[in-house]
């Protein structure tokens, strides 16, 4: 095996272990190389005397090969490895779990109380409707010590 293929072999094992953000971004610099030479190749083929065909084969020939092989190579196992890694997750997503295999909490449900109109989780529901229509509660307890207050001062007044 020649030291090229090695070189090439242990690029392909490091991308095995590349993290898939690492991969993007592998990807975005190459795309951006890529646009760069084609925007240098488009700007010597746009001068104003005309090439000769032998130059304009070897800008197209620089188009093609922007991308070294060994990155090719690279991006080509790390895709092998994401979508090894996604056939085993897609289980545990499809069954409504987390990457752990927790089961997402359910969604609370919400109602409105027709009495005094605020939203309440309807495990709560009851509870509230027995202070809010019973009479029960924080409110209530003020509203009766106010009055058993309002009806004591009354009584003091008429006693004098």
């Amino acid at each position: 095996m020649s030291a090229a293929d090695q070189s090439i072999l242990r690029t392909i094992q490091l991308a095995a272990k590349m993290h898939p953000l690492s991969a993007c971004c592998v990807d975005i610099c190459d795309q951006l190389v890529q646009d760069l030479v084609r925007e240098v190749c488009s700007s010597c083929t746009s001068l104003e005397r005309p090439l000769s065909p032998r130059t304009m084969e070897l800008l197209e020939g620089a188009r093609g090969g922007v991308v070294s092989a060994p990155l090719r190579d690279l991006l080509a196992a790390e895709v092998q490895a994401s979508e090894r890694c996604a056939w085993q997750m897609e289980p545990l997503l499809k069954g409504g779990g987390d990457i752990f295999g927790n089961h997402a909490k359910q969604v609370v449900e919400t109602l409105t109380c027709t009495n005094c109109g605020t939203q309440i989780a309807a495990n709560r529901f009851a509870p509230h409707l027995e202070r809010c229509m019973l009479g029960k509660g924080r409110a209530s307890a003020r509203a009766a010590r106010d009055m058993m207050r309002s009806s004591a001062e009354s009584d003091n007044r008429s006693s004098f």
